[in-house]
């Protein structure tokens, strides 16, 4: 089991580094083959590494990327919906405010009309009023005469 363990885990890394002493003009010249397959390993641990990063980076400059496509489309789909109801919009709001001018028309005749009626109720409740004063002053004054005529008849009699 360890054994297999260490094949899978480190048995490609380790054949490369193997491999590449092996590639070296003259193997027998390394000064030390540890040294270079130790240094081969960790270089190649350095660069799987940055391949890594590389690669999760990447994916992450993909994924904003597609997010941000995405996000451009649904403002270009607001974009167009807006502009197809824009129209009707107008319109609704020009109809929303000619009724509302009517509305404010209508109001004002009705206050004028209500205005008008106030005035002409107190016209003639005044020409009433005049009217019953004119007629208790001529009812009193014809009275005064019919009697009056009578008692200025009557001082006069007695004056003689």
């Amino acid at each position: 089991m360890d054994a297999n363990y260490l094949k899978h885990a480190i048995g490609a890394p380790l054949t490369s580094a193997i491999s590449s002493l092996l590639a070296h003009p003259h193997p027998t010249a390394v000064q030390d083959p540890v040294n270079h397959i130790a240094t081969h390993l960790l270089h190649q641990d350095a660069t799987a590494t940055s391949e890594s990063v590389y690669l999760r980076h990447h994916m992450l400059i993909d994924a904003i990327v597609n997010k941000e496509k995405t996000h451009i489309k649904n403002l270009s789909d607001c974009k167009k919906k807006i502009g197809a109801e824009l129209p009707d919009a107008i319109a609704r709001m020009e109809i929303r405010g000619a009724e509302r001018v009517r509305r404010q028309d209508e109001a004002e005749r009705r206050r004028a009309e209500d205005e008008r009626r106030e005035k002409e109720l107190a016209a003639a409740s005044f020409a009433e009023n005049v009217a019953t004063e004119i007629t208790a002053n001529a009812s009193f004054a014809l009275e005064n005469m019919t009697t009056g005529g009578t008692v200025i008849a009557e001082n006069t009699e007695e004056e003689n």
